[in-house]
């Protein structure tokens, strides 16, 4: 026991000499404020002792070498980081929660796609008709199934093999369903929401006719204003977009908007939503991980 104590503690010096230490952060007085870099290094050092006490955490953590305790380190030092930039999405999310509300949307921030969903389900009951715009993001939080397997009707035209027709009626009829689920392409620190579409099933829908409207938007999709939002759509969503859907269209090859006259061109339709409009229920879900495009 005492020679692997020894080992440990080697190891530990071995960190601290191999790790390029982070300068405190310090106020104006000069002391080191809560939360700095050196308080974080400092803390993950001490899990580094303690989950070296035991054989049994040491080989579990794959401690085998003296280089492995400093890949525990940074591994460490990461997932801190990671922490970090969690903190700062958190409050970033809240902020254009609280921006959306002052624009008279319900708006919410919720960490993960799992509690986006549950979110969601408040408002679903069996009978519940769901319209569902032209959404990645709401592909991915995996809900259209489980909607469907409890007797909801669902209103998806992306459903294959649907003739021209039936898209069009689909499409018709989400606007007048009980519940309509979209992302929106952009909202702004301002609280605006930002969408751009091809045919305008999806931002009608969003504006006017369902019972109530839910989007359900990650950080990702969050700019300072519209000018920005306008560019983010151009330039980051319609390309990935037109190359999902192997449009022949230029922003789907070089990934950049190049304002084309193409028949296929998907951005005609943009709409800006500064306030909630008037006859509309709309709750904006913004979620703190990465979803869509």
């Amino acid at each position: 026991m005492k020679t692997d104590r020894l080992q440990n503690e080697k190891r530990i010096r071995y960190v601290r000499r191999n790790t390029r230490p982070l300068p405190p952060k310090r106020s104006a007085v000069g002391s080191r404020e809560p939360g700095s870099a050196v308080e974080i290094s400092d803390a993950y050092v001490v899990e580094i002792r303690q989950s070296m006490r035991t054989k049994k955490l040491q080989m579990k953590a794959g401690l085998t070498e003296t280089g492995d305790c400093a890949k525990c380190y940074n591994d460490l030092m990461r997932r801190a980081m990671d922490k970090n930039k969690q903190w700062g999405i958190e409050k970033r999310c809240e902020k254009a929660a609280e921006r959306l509300k002052s624009h008279e949307f319900d708006a919410i921030y919720v960490r993960t796609k799992e509690e986006a969903v549950r979110e969601i389900l408040k408002d679903v009951t069996p009978a519940t008709k769901v319209g569902v715009g032209g959404s990645v993001t709401i592909r991915q939080l995996g809900i259209l199934e489980p909607l469907r397997a409890q007797g909801n009707t669902v209103f998806d035209h992306w459903i294959p093999g649907l003739s021209k027709e039936q898209s069009i009626e689909i499409r018709k009829s989400q606007m007048t369903s009980d519940l309509f689920l979209s992302s929106s392409n952009a909202i702004t620190m301002h609280g605006e929401l930002v969408n751009i579409d091809g045919v305008g099933n999806r931002v009608n829908a969003i504006s006017f006719g369902p019972k109530k409207v839910i989007i359900v938007a990650s950080y990702n999709k969050l700019v300072e204003n519209v000018e920005e939002a306008i560019k983010r759509v151009r330039n980051v969503a319609s390309p990935a977009n037109s190359k999902r859907l192997n449009m022949d269209v230029p922003c789907g090859k070089v990934g950049v908007c190049t304002d084309c006259n193409s028949p296929d061109r998907a951005c005609r339709v943009i709409v800006i939503l500064e306030r909630r409009p008037m006859l509309s229920d709309i709750l904006v879900i913004l979620v703190g991980e990465e979803l869509g495009y």
